[in-house]
């Protein structure tokens, strides 16, 4: 007797091999029923797969007598040639050798091929392990570690999910585009009124790389309309094929080109430039295609500035020469480049500091040997001692760092980068008041009580202008109330730039409908946990990452159940049953994670983080620099 775990499928209402043994011929020699309404078939729905131990499994049929000679003798044997993880059961009776065989999973009907009948257990696996992010060989471990018999083929594992590409891409995920196309025109009609011709719409884009560093072979770009907040179009590009490399590259130059050009309809590699450039051709390809995708034109784009995607459209005009396309920025990717701003400066300015202070102290080391070379000549003392500092008073700027305790600290440039967010959000569709606030950043962090600049300030968080209002003395309020120590003017004054920058009104004014590209990235999450960027992945894995994201994203988890159709597979109540409670769960948590007090108590917790590892730095000193030792 072995023992393994195995899937088993419970379809007893019509499975023919619940005919040899029926549970109500069994008497009472066997062990009692802890639950006797359960003895008799069940009247729910029993279209589901269960993990059974094939011990467990004999212990049951030890029980059953033969419908051919009523002997207690029924016993079963496993297949030896699994088919992937579909097992033959041999059921059969030791004393009349009647006999029923049956396979533990069904058959998925294809109507295209009715000759080639796939079990559905392994379709379900290899969709299962692509939806959380597992290629073969996890697959395989993990089923091995649960002990269960069987396993897929790597050959076996790639044509199934050929399979899966072509039925989710070009149905679940086509489907579910064509429906969000239909609600979005719905809702546009109802906000801004019917459209003669393309309606022109605001979309949010942004792309992504598979590997991190900017040097993928693999990415993706999404469009989602800002209204409606689904996707409405995307596209996977890659400039790899390992069927070029492995093929092509073995035959001669004249077979080579015949090859290339029957193999070119179906090559994975559609993008020969710079992974960097993935962003803006993908762009060319969704505006190019809008109008007859989805009957719009992308009139304005949101997006993060990392690529620069704005002008590359308008030099290529999919629209024509009189429609320009405009830009709109997410403010949360304008707030980090304050933070990146001040990051930058502090990491250039200590750099030139430091290597300005070696030069100063090559200069001192030189000075103190002449000088001593000249007391010696002279027969006198040295008296460099206590003069050390003196070239660094006389240098001041050039050797004052912007770090530090008092200074540019990255607990103050978190705040910097959370006011100039919030300076946005609160004068908008101000330009100019936004403009003022984001200065009285900067003066107010420069004042003193002997100078003070805090004309710009708002009495709503600047003790100075609370004072004056209550007609308190700034002097004692200053002394009771707790704030960041005023910065150097040398300080501020390497700063003037970038908040000149930053405050600039076209810049302001793009930023005024305070939208984010959070979709985009909340999207490109759910597509990496299919395609996890610690392994490779081909364009036709990335492409179904980026389907099931689709998918998922616009119409929840419960949508699974549509790539599962597409393939010819009944969801089933289980799948049903938990992706609702995901679902559920997933709305519960955006509601809480919504409100203002989650918000702030986010924000607080993360600067006390940053506050405790600063402060453990300091206390350790510099144990850690990249190449640094």
């Amino acid at each position: 007797m072995f023992s393994c775990s195995l899937f088993f499928l419970d379809r007893s209402r019509d499975d023919p091999a619940s005919k040899i043994d029926s549970p109500s011929t069994a008497n009472s020699e066997g062990p009692s029923t802890a639950n006797p309404s359960s003895a008799g078939p069940s009247t729910a729905n029993s279209d589901y797969f269960v993990l059974v131990h094939k011990e467990k499994f004999d212990d049951l049929l030890h029980q059953l007598k033969c419908s051919s000679c009523g002997k207690k003798s029924v016993q079963m044997s496993i297949g030896q040639q699994p088919r992937g993880y579909a097992h033959k059961l041999n059921v059969f009776c030791s004393k009349c050798h009647h006999q029923f065989s049956v396979y533990s999973s069904p058959k998925i009907a294809t109507p295209d091929n009715p000759t080639r009948q796939p079990y559905e257990i392994n379709h379900r696996a290899v969709l299962a392990a692509r939806e959380v992010g597992l290629g073969q060989t996890e697959l395989v471990k993990m089923t091995a570690m649960m002990n269960v018999k069987g396993g897929l083929h790597h050959k076996t594992y790639q044509s199934i999910s050929r399979q899966i590409h072509n039925k989710i891409l070009f149905g679940a995920a086509a489907d579910c585009l064509s429906e969000s196309h239909a609600i979005m025109h719905e809702l546009h009609e109802d906000l801004y009124g019917e459209s003669q011709g393309p309606r022109d719409i605001t979309v949010s884009f942004d792309g992504s790389w598979h590997i991190r560093g900017h040097v993928s072979t693999t990415g993706n770009c999404f469009a989602i309309d800002t209204v409606s907040g689904l996707v409405i179009d995307f596209v996977v590009l890659s400039k790899y094929c390992a069927e070029c490399e492995l093929v092509g590259s073995k035959l001669a130059d004249d077979e080579k080109e015949l090859w290339l050009e029957a193999h070119k309809p179906v090559c994975d590699k559609n993008h020969s430039g710079s992974s960097g450039a993935m962003e803006v051709e993908g762009a060319k390809i969704l505006w190019g295609r809008s109008v007859e995708v989805s009957n719009t034109r992308y009139t304005k784009l949101l997006g993060d500035g990392d690529a620069d995607v704005l002008q590359k459209l308008n030099e290529a005009k999919p629209y024509g020469p009189d429609i320009i396309i405009e830009k709109e920025e997410c403010i949360n990717h304008i707030a980090k480049r304050m933070y990146k701003g001040l990051e930058r400066i502090v990491k250039e300015v200590n750099a030139q500091v430091k290597e300005n202070r070696n030069i100063l102290a090559a200069q001192k080391a030189c000075d103190v040997k002449k000088e001593q070379s000249e007391n010696k000549k002279k027969g006198g003392k040295s008296k460099t001692k206590g003069k050390s500092d003196k070239a660094d008073e006389a240098h001041g700027l050039l050797t004052m760092t912007m770090g530090g305790r008092g200074k540019m600290t990255v607990e103050r440039m978190k705040k910097w980068s959370s006011y100039y967010r919030k300076a946005i959000v609160e004068s908008a569709p101000d330009v100019t008041k936004a403009k003022h606030s984001i200065w009285a950043i900067f003066f107010h962090s420069l004042s003193t009580i002997e100078d003070p600049h805090h004309s710009f300030c708002s009495t709503d968080w600047c003790w100075w202008q609370k004072a004056q209002a209550e007609g308190v003395d700034p002097k004692v309020a200053y002394g009771v109330v707790k704030h960041d120590p005023p910065l150097p003017k040398q300080i501020c004054e390497r700063l003037i730039p970038l908040f000149e920058r930053l405050t600039n009104e076209e810049l302001l004014s793009r930023c005024m409908s305070l939208m984010t590209s959070n979709a985009n990235e909340s999207l490109h999450a759910t597509v990496w946990k299919r395609a996890p960027k610690s392994k490779y992945c081909g364009k036709k894995t990335v492409e179904i990452a980026s389907a099931l994201a689709v998918v998922q994203f616009n119409q929840g988890a419960g949508a699974l159940k549509y790539a599962m159709q597409s393939l010819g597979v009944q969801a089933g109540e289980v799948l049903e049953r938990v992706t609702q409670r995901l679902d559920n769960l997933r709305l519960q948590q955006g509601d809480k994670d919504s409100q203002e007090e989650s918000k702030s108590s986010r924000k607080r917790k993360a600067l006390v983080k940053i506050q405790l590892e600063s402060g453990k730095k300091v206390k350790e000193g510099n144990l850690y620099e990249p190449g640094g030792y």
